[in-house]
């Protein structure tokens, strides 16, 4: 995610739609992250017994 990021900000010479992009793929990450933390929270639980 965030290399497309980089490479959104680095390849665009106007910034028409960088702030579109960069709300757009930090609104994409945020179910992921979040689905990775309780996975992890439920491993974490599961060894602790």
């Amino acid at each position: 995610m965030f290399a497309q990021a980089g490479m959104l900000m680095i390849s665009s010479s106007s910034f028409g739609l960088l702030p579109l992009g960069l709300i757009l793929f930090g609104v994409l990450a945020l179910p992921a992250s979040g689905f990775a933390q309780i996975i992890a929270r439920l491993r974490l639980h599961n060894q602790k017994k």
